[in-house]
């Protein structure tokens, strides 16, 4: 899985979602997620990939990046299938 998608638009969120980082992660703790793609749980303290968004948000008349989601993926082919590589 490439970084090359920083700035990709990320149509099914909606218009205005991006991209902006692709990462391979582990975290402390012992919370699961489902995967983004396919649903199957996904232990976070155990390697995973993770897919950061965000939208611009219009606050007053100023563009602020103001909303952030973070996606979590069993593995690589999840994290390509979700982003349309």
């Amino acid at each position: 899985m490439s970084k090359s998608s920083r700035g990709k638009r990320v149509r099914h969120l909606g218009p205005d979602w991006t991209v902006q980082q692709v990462a391979k992660r582990s975290l402390s703790g012992d919370e699961t997620e489902p995967c983004s793609q396919c649903g199957t749980p996904v232990v976070l303290r155990e390697p995973h990939h993770r897919v950061d968004v965000a939208r611009d948000v219009d606050l007053m008349g100023r563009r602020l990046r103001s909303e952030h989601q973070q996606l979590t993926f069993c593995d690589a082919d999840c994290a390509d299938d979700w982003l349309g590589r």
